[in-house]
């Protein structure tokens, strides 16, 4: 890449920013319906879970653990910069207008009297609205990291142990043998699996997706695990047609055979 290009990274953050941009304000209008569906959209889309804050802006991580920020000196693209400010277009109060200016004041303290008890009871509903998504998105957020027994989440792969193995550990740089199933998060189909003989290749090398050079690391000869691995440790955006769709979430059981 060329000093400063646009990377697909740092596009797919300003992708997302200007997302939670959006869902921040409509939060502010109570349309919790709108805030859910945007919400959603960042978790297929983009594998993004957001963190809201009481009062403030919603932060936001990629589950992978990837970086939210760009890189220092990053060109914005034009169609990703906030818009410009209205400010050079507004005009100065003229001195004759002292007068109704003051009128207007003494209007809007009447009104704020009028209004004080309202004001009050909007402030409460806002309040208990807010309170009520926060309780949804915290339970969303806890079903998208809550890990089983056993398991654990390697840089966004979820480890489940099924059965521990008591022979050799298999470490990067080891060839190694392994049977498995993999499957479609999404339906359960099986695409592919270790059939005939054990499927043999070179840990940590990139031989295979990245999801199984995490995986399969300290792995005893014996051991089965449960490998839930993201499209970005998989096949990505472009998946593998015809079986495997775009932004797949996979799910392999592998067995370690042997460490050659």
């Amino acid at each position: 890449l060329r000093p400063n290009a646009m990377d697909d990274h740092s596009k797919k953050i300003l992708e997302v920013r200007k997302i939670v941009k959006e869902r921040d304000a409509v939060r502010l209008n109570n349309d919790f319906d709108k805030s859910d569906f945007l919400r959603d959209k960042l978790l297929k889309d983009y594998q993004v879970t957001v963190l809201d804050q009481k009062g403030g802006p919603s932060g936001w991580k990629f589950i992978d653990g990837s970086s939210n920020k760009l890189k220092p000196g990053m060109t914005v693209p034009i169609e990703y910069s906030p818009e410009p400010s209205n400010s050079s277009n507004s005009k100065k109060r003229k001195v004759g207008d002292s007068d109704n200016k003051a009128n207007k004041i003494k209007k809007d303290s009447a009104d704020s009297r009028s209004k004080a008890a309202e004001v009050g009871s909007t402030k409460q509903s806002k309040k208990a609205a807010a309170s009520d998504e926060q309780k949804r998105n915290s339970n969303v957020l806890s079903s998208i990291l809550k890990t089983p027994e056993n398991s654990r989440n390697v840089n966004g792969v979820l480890i489940e142990t099924v059965r521990e193995g008591n022979g050799r550990i298999a470490t990067k740089g080891d060839r190694v043998a392994v049977n498995y199933v993999g499957k479609l998060q999404s339906n359960g189909k099986v695409f592919d699996s270790s059939t005939k003989k054990p499927f043999t290749f070179r840990l940590g090398s990139g031989e295979v997706i990245k999801g199984w050079d995490v995986g399969v690391a300290g792995m005893a000869v014996g051991a089965l695990r449960r490998l839930t691995i993201p499209p970005e440790k998989a096949y990505g955006k472009q998946g593998s047609p015809p079986v495997i769709p775009p932004n797949a979430t996979l799910v392999f059981e592998v067995t370690l055979c042997k460490v050659l």
